[in-house]
């Protein structure tokens, strides 16, 4: 009899645990934000060449990456001019973008405003580039193309801007929503 009412009570035990599991499950969905699409990629792109005189030295000399720091940045346009120091001066300009894809001059960059309706977080998905900042935040790049590398960012409500750097050929960029609340 004693083995039998520990059988019941284990039994009652674990249907509590699974009634309780389902509960905190089905508010979980409830709660979560109804999926939307995520915010459309532009058509073109701001790109600038060899603004970053990289290369192997000690002190790389990047007048994009220290302009950031700058709590007065503004977005580049195109026709904006940047004076490499000790280099010539470059100009930003227009490039289109294709089913996510556009290119990058050798130590450059890219720069692309993603509207966005609400904050929110979204996956990017991108490779060929060896950076990106988004809002200002570094975040890993995908230099060798090999299309492993998606991370999550946070957008804000309106524009982001989006700061690619220059990796091996071709960026291609895309924007998905999350699958769950935590990916592996």
């Amino acid at each position: 009899m004693l083995i039998f009412s520990h059988n019941l009570h284990c039994g009652l035990g674990v249907m509590r645990t699974t009634q309780t599991l389902v509960t905190i499950l089905a508010l979980i969905l409830v709660h979560s934000p109804a999926h939307s699409a995520p915010p459309a990629l532009p058509g073109e792109v701001i790109t600038i060449s060899g603004a970053n005189l990289g290369g192997r030295n000690p002190v790389p000399v990047d007048p994009v990456a220290v302009s950031l720091g700058s709590p007065d940045w503004q977005p580049p346009k195109a026709g904006d001019k940047l004076t490499i120091p000790g280099g010539p001066v470059r100009t930003w300009a227009a490039l289109p973008v294709k089913d996510g894809a556009f290119g990058i001059p050798p130590g450059g960059y890219a720069y692309m405003p993603v509207k966005s309706e609400a904050a929110r977080i979204v996956i990017l998905h991108a490779t060929g580039h060896s950076m990106v900042y988004v809002n200002g935040e570094p975040r890993v790049g995908d230099v060798y193309g090999n299309g492993y590398v998606r991370i999550p960012v946070l957008l804000r409500e309106g524009v982001n801007d989006f700061l690619f750097a220059a990796g091996r050929g071709p960026v291609k960029a895309q924007l998905h929503e999350p699958k769950a609340a935590a990916e592996l």
